[in-house]
This record gives structure tokens, C-alpha cells and sequence, in this order.
């Protein structure tokens, strides 16, 4: 937890709470000189009308130490990348929906393939 809030990227932490009052850290330190980037991808499902346009969001302005790509409406995914290894990365993300919603995140550690996946649920 940092500031009292669950750390989606936490690998113990697998259920969250969907709406835009329950913000989740999104925080990791890469080591330095590893390169480290987060894909959240969507899976099943949730209001399909999020599934679109997203079915998470995160607070503008709250990214810190983070290239943050745009939503791909044809993977259902989207991209967070550390800027510099070595320093904290955070930002506040938000899950716009629940009934059963699974997300992959998948981790690449000075790799294109996933070094790691993992589901998470929000309901």
C-alpha cells in the first residue's frame, strides 16, 4: 500500500472495486538499468460499452516517470513504460466497470516478450 491505497501492480493484491471514487496506486522502481514496461489489456467481461473506450482510466496529471500510450480500440490494451529506471513510477488508475471484469497485465523486463502475466478481477 502507498498512501493507504491497494497497489494494482502488487502481485497479491487480484480483486479490485470498480468506480471512479476508488483510485488504486499504479507503482513500481524498476532497478536501474532494467528497462520496464506494463501492458493492462482487456479480457471478458464487464459493461461492454467500456470495452471500447476503455475500461479503466487514470487520474491526468498523476503519472510520474511514465510514457503512457494511447488506447488501442483493436488489442483492447494499453501500454505504461518507465522513463528512468532507478526512481519511483506512480499514477492513480481506475477501473470504470465491474460484473466480472478480468484484465491481464503482463510485465516486460528488458524483454518484448512478457517476462510475466497475471489476471485481475473487479467486481
Amino acid at each position: 500500500m502507498v498512501d493507504g491505497k491497494l497497489n494494482v501492480l502488487n502481485v497479491k493484491n487480484s480483486t479490485f472495486a470498480p468506480g471512479m471514487e476508488v483510485g488504486y496506486n499504479f507503482s513500481s522502481i524498476a532497478p536501474l538499468g532494467i528497462s520496464l514496461k506494463i501492458r493492462f489489456e482487456y479480457i471478458e467481461g464487464g459493461n461492454p460499452f467500456y470495452v471500447n473506450t476503455g475500461t479503466w482510466a487514470y487520474q491526468w496529471g498523476s503519472g510520474s516517470n511514465l510514457k503512457i500510450s494511447s488506447y488501442d480500440n483493436s488489442s483492447n490494451s494499453q501500454t505504461f513504460e518507465v522513463f528512468e529506471s532507478g526512481k519511483p513510477s506512480n499514477l492513480t488508475i481506475f477501473f470504470m466497470t465491474g460484473e466480472n471484469l478480468k484484465i491481464r497485465i503482463s510485465y516486460f523486463e528488458n524483454s518484448e516478450v512478457a517476462n510475466r502475466t497475471r489476471i485481475i478481477t473487479v467486481n
